[in-house]
């Protein structure tokens, strides 16, 4: 059964609306951060209370800075470090290229955890919740 709670950190308006969407349609309620910042803040204010977190891999640290991959990695770092259990954080690209999976590995995740944005579909988000 899915707990109806998840993390959403996305920079792009649209896809937030999109992926919003989708995670409504499995029945879920969705927080959503823009930056990393805003990510940091909310994440001390609540604590793990998430089925899982989806987190662009490219994302700013604040709204003041272009997206850089020390953005969505390093926040999954904190999380690590914040003892959120692995498994239940999802990386997602816009496609996932050579370079999305060379940043990957510098942060020791491997290109198998990361989800092609377009890949995002109820079918997928239904697996992965249940």
């Amino acid at each position: 059964m899915i707990n109806n709670l998840v993390f959403l950190l996305e920079d792009d308006e649209n896809q937030r609306k999109l992926f919003e969407l989708r995670l409504n349609d499995v029945g879920c309620k969705v927080n959503i951060c823009s930056n990393v910042s805003e990510a940091i803040t909310q994440f001390n204010q609540s604590g793990d209370v998430y089925t899982a977190y989806f987190l662009d891999m490219k994302v700013p640290h604040d709204i003041k800075r272009d997206p850089t991959y020390d953005g969505g990695l390093a926040f999954r770092r904190f999380l690590i470090e914040n003892q959120v259990d692995q498994n239940k954080i999802y990386l997602m690209s816009a496609g996932v290229s050579h370079n999305d999976e060379l940043a990957a590995k510098e942060y020791g995740v491997s290109a198998s955890q990361i989800i092609a944005k377009e890949c995002f579909t109820e079918k997928t988000l239904r697996e992965l919740l249940i």
